[in-house]
């Protein structure tokens, strides 16, 4: 996933460059595997995703000392991070997956 991250920082970089814009003050970006997404739905709804993203930068750089890029998830990846937090109706969560699941396995059962 660093590979794919690094990737797509180096382009989000040059199309804030090439749009005028300075790139120093956005933060490194975040990649999110789906897994994560389904999983913590109802904590991103209830604790707000900017608000989430933000302890995440804090967590990786507690004194704001603007990690390099190149380090920034090598010191802990979103996914390990979103582990510290509560799996919000687990039970539901579960039921979602299966049932979004369930159409997907049905077809490769019939090839």
């Amino acid at each position: 996933m660093k590979g794919m991250r690094n990737l797509l920082e180096y382009m989000m970089r040059e199309g804030c460059s090439k749009r005028g814009m300075r790139s120093n003050n956005i933060k490194p970006l975040i990649v999110v595997d789906v897994a994560t997404l389904k999983l913590y739905a109802d904590y991103f709804n209830t604790s707000g995703l900017i608000a989430v993203f933000e302890s995440y930068y804090k967590h990786v750089d507690p004194h704001g000392q603007k990690v390099k890029e190149e380090l920034f998830e090598t010191l802990l990846s979103f996914s390990e991070f979103m582990k510290s937090k509560p799996i919000q109706n687990m039970g539901m969560v579960f039921n979602r997956i299966i049932r979004e699941a369930k159409p997907v396995l049905q077809h490769y059962n019939t090839l």
